[in-house]
C-alpha cells in the first residue's frame, strides 16, 4: 500500500493559523528579546497604558490568520497597529513583521483593482 505524499497536506486555513501563530509569537519575544539588553534605551515599556504595546503585537499578528480571505482588510488592520504601535513609542523590535506578511498577501493575491 503505498501512502501519497497529498494525504499528509494541511488544509490553507491551518497554514494561515500556524503563519499567524509564528508572527505573532516573533514579534512578542523579538520586541522582548531585543529590548532586554538594554532597558534603559526603552522609550515606553510594553505595560503602559493597560498593556497597550502586547495588544498590538498580538493584533497585528493575528490578523494574518485571515490574510487569503480579506487581503485588503488584513494588511489596512495590520497597518494601522504598526502605525499606532510606533506613534506612542513603543519599543523597537519586529513589531512590523506582520505588515509585511499582509503586503506581500496583498501583492499576491490583491481584490484586482
Amino acid at each position: 500500500m503505498s501512502v501519497s505524499a497529498r494525504s499528509f497536506r494541511l488544509p490553507s486555513w491551518a497554514g494561515d493559523i500556524l503563519l499567524a501563530l509564528f508572527v505573532t509569537v516573533m514579534q512578542v519575544q523579538g520586541t522582548i528579546v531585543r529590548n532586554a539588553a538594554d532597558p534603559t534605551a526603552v522609550l515606553r515599556p510594553l505595560t503602559d497604558l493597560g498593556h497597550l504595546g502586547y495588544v498590538l503585537l498580538v493584533a497585528g499578528g493575528a490578523v494574518v490568520a485571515v490574510r487569503q480571505r480579506w487581503p485588503v482588510p488584513v494588511f489596512v488592520a495590520a497597518g494601522l497597529c504598526s502605525v499606532i504601535y510606533y506613534a506612542l513609542d513603543f519599543p523597537d523590535g519586529p513589531a512590523r513583521l506582520g505588515l509585511f506578511v499582509a503586503l506581500y498577501t496583498l501583492t499576491a493575491l490583491g481584490d484586482g483593482r
